[in-house]
Formats: structure tokens, C-alpha cells, sequence
């Protein structure tokens, strides 16, 4: 028995496969990673450069079906980059959301004119797949097997990439500069920005200690994931002359241990700006 596929089926599988990457990517939070980037990777490595391939070569004995998926992933990238710069020069919104917008209008404009080349061709010379099913011929096909090594690529890249950003991303513990003469490190407080990178909402508490004594401590506070928060603390100044080194302390849920430090230089008399 032998399945054919039409080429057309493939574009508006395209096309499904690009809506739901787009919903995951707007709907999920940032730190999920693991429900995002596979389909994006998917996205990102084939579908632009298969839609367009189709477009300009709409018949098989233009493009076999091996050399035509094996472009698909070379064109993919150019042409996302070709993309994005066009983009970066028009004065329309570059946020996020609107960027995968765009991404989806750019897919569908390619699977339309995909879609309008094969209408063009004769119906006996129209793009289709055949896959024989009897007697395992179709785990045989070079274009199924094709297939199935690329989903495994990047199923290994995604588990990979996933790994390696959850161990990256962690929330930020840093000392503000917004570029005025106040200088955030003063000889009686200390301001801290804390930005979250947690997959929950999540209480913190910051502490000022000079060789393991107190100087300070905020009240507890709690952030949403992505959230940022910038803690104004107030110290008893160190003894010394000059400057005294201090460590800046991040816990996290109540935690004996230190979540984030930051080792910093404070200033035993207040900080007064260049007139």
C-alpha cells in the first residue's frame, strides 16, 4: 500500500507546528524553557527554508525530496537572520511579541505562495510524498528516516540547550547604577537591585555584614518571576577609616545559607559627590 502525501499537507502542517511554537512562546513564562524551545528549534531549523524551497521549486524533478529537506535547514537561518534585519529597520514594534507575530505573517506569506505554485502545476506533476507501508518499506524510506534523525537532533539539542539554560539562569543580586552622582553604597545604607529568575513567586531577605556581624538587614520580601526590586538598607556604619570591605547577602525562602553574595567596598563616612 503506498500513502501519498500531498505537498500541500505538508504546508499547512507548517503552518499548525508555526501557530503553536508562536501560542507557547507568548502564553508560556520565560523560564520555561522546556515547553518552548524544541518547537522553536523545530521552527526555527526547517520550516522557513522548506516553505520557501517549495515555492521556488515546486516540482520534484526541480528538487529531489532528501536534497530539498537537507536545504530546508541551510536556508532556515539566512533567512530568519534576512528577516530580523529588515525588520530592524522599519519602525514598527521590536518587542518580543510582536516579533513572533511577524515570524508567523512571514510563514504564512511563504506557505501561500507555496500553496499558489503547486495550484499552478499540472495535477499529475504536483509536489507529493510516497510512502509504501507494506512489508516495513516504510521505515525504509529515505525520507522518513531522514526525518526521524532530524527529529532526533534536535530533540538531543533541545534536552541539551534546556540543561545548560536552567543551570545559567538564576536570579540576578546586583548594586544599582542608574548613572547619577548618589552613590548606591553609602556609609549608613546600601540599595541592592534582585531580580528574579524563579519559576515561582519567591520571599527574599538581603543582609549587610562586616566579618560575620550584622550591619543591616531588609524587612522580607517577595518576587514574581521576572520581577525586579531594588531594597534600600539601612546600616550601622563599620569601623574604620576610608573604606571597609562588606559582604551583601541574598536568602532566599528563609534559608540559613546564603543564596547570592556580592562582596563590596563601603564607605566608613558619608558619600559626598564631586561639586
Amino acid at each position: 500500500m503506498t500513502i501519498r502525501v500531498p505537498a500541500t499537507a505538508t504546508f499547512a502542517a507548517c503552518l499548525l507546528l508555526g501557530a503553536v511554537t508562536s501560542l507557547s512562546a507568548l502564553a508560556a513564562p520565560e523560564q520555561q524553557l522546556a515547553t518552548r524551545l524544541p518547537l522553536t528549534l523545530i521552527v526555527a531549523c526547517f520550516v522557513p527554508g522548506y516553505l520557501l524551497l517549495c515555492g521556488l521549486f515546486p516540482n520534484e524533478e526541480d528538487m529531489g525530496h532528501l536534497l530539498r529537506v537537507g536545504l530546508s535547514l541551510a536556508c532556515s537561518f539566512p533567512l530568519i537572520i534576512f528577516f530580523a534585519l529588515v525588520l530592524s529597520i522599519t519602525p514598527f514594534d521590536r518587542s518580543a511579541a510582536a516579533q513572533v507575530l511577524a515570524m508567523d505573517g512571514l510563514l504564512l506569506a511563504l506557505a501561500g505562495a507555496a500553496t499558489w505554485r503547486q495550484w499552478r502545476e499540472p495535477a499529475a506533476q504536483r509536489l507529493a510524498y510516497l510512502l509504501g507501508t507494506g512489508d516495513s518499506s516504510l521505515l525504509r524510506d529515505p525520507f522518513v528516516l531522514f526525518s526521524l534523525a532530524l527529529a532526533a537532533v534536535l530533540t538531543v539539542a533541545a534536552i541539551t540547550s534546556v540543561t545548560g539554560a536552567t543551570r545559567e539562569l538564576a536570579t540576578a543580586l546586583s548594586v544599582p547604577n542608574d548613572g547619577t552622582a548618589t552613590n548606591p553604597i553609602q556609609a549608613n545604607s546600601i540599595s541592592v537591585r534582585v531580580e528574579s529568575h524563579e519559576l515561582t513567586p519567591t520571599a527574599f531577605q538581603i543582609v549587610v555584614s562586616w566579618q560575620g556581624q550584622v550591619l543591616g538587614r531588609s524587612t522580607p520580601f517577595v518576587l514574581e518571576p521576572g520581577q525586579m526590586a531594588i531594597q534600600h538598607v539601612d546600616t550601622t556604619p563599620p569601623p574604620g577609616q576610608g573604606q571597609t570591605s562588606v559582604d551583601i547577602l541574598l536568602f532566599k525562602q528563609g534559608d540559613g545559607v546564603p543564596y547570592r553574595q556580592l562582596h563590596v567596598w563601603m564607605r566608613t563616612i558619608p558619600f559626598r559627590p564631586a561639586s
